[in-house]
């Protein structure tokens, strides 16, 4: 072997370390998995307040068709979070890039809905609390610009029914 090829092999190998650390510290921390226990067929509505920091405003959406409930659904599913449970965490609007108030408005249930709040620090942190009360930090870059792509995809939705029957 030559010396050229040892010296790419050796760049190779470094690369390759280099991103699995990095993919591995993204993350590694938030081992523990939480869905939510309903689906998006269960819902008839889902209303969403967001903040933003950057903007220094706050929004308002809901979505109460199947297509749309499941796009932001899919938005909210899931959070990766770290294993135990929080007490502290910020929630004003000075600490919080981001604040997420989201609510799901079930069809037929015994309960009419379940509200969840996610407060994003940082790209790397947020916080999640639940209806009963439990915090959870999770990865903030999760929930970075939700808002943002859940109307871009109700704006692409409709532009293209306009231009259907313009």
């Amino acid at each position: 072997m030559s010396k050229k090829e040892m010296t790419g092999i050796i760049a190779n190998i470094c690369v390759s370390i280099v991103f699995l650390v990095t993919l591995s510290s993204c993350g590694g921390n938030y081992a523990k998995t939480i869905t939510r226990d309903f689906e998006a067929e269960e819902l008839r509505e889902i209303s969403l307040t967001h903040y933003s920091k950057e903007k220094k405003s706050t929004e308002s959406l809901s979505v109460d068709t199947i297509m749309d409930i499941e796009y932001a659904y899919g938005q909210f599913k899931t959070e990766y979070v770290k294993e135990n449970p929080i007490t502290n965490y910020k929630t004003g609007e000075n600490d919080c890039l981001e604040i997420y108030n989201v609510s799901f408005k079930f069809l037929k249930t015994s309960i009419s809905e379940c509200r969840i709040d996610y407060y994003v620090y940082g790209n790397t942190d947020g916080t999640v609390v639940y209806p009963d009360g439990t915090a959870y930090s999770f990865y903030g870059n999760a929930k970075c610009d939700t808002y943002d792509d859940i109307v871009d995809y109700l704006d692409s939705k409709k532009s293209k029914l306009s231009s259907l029957y313009s």
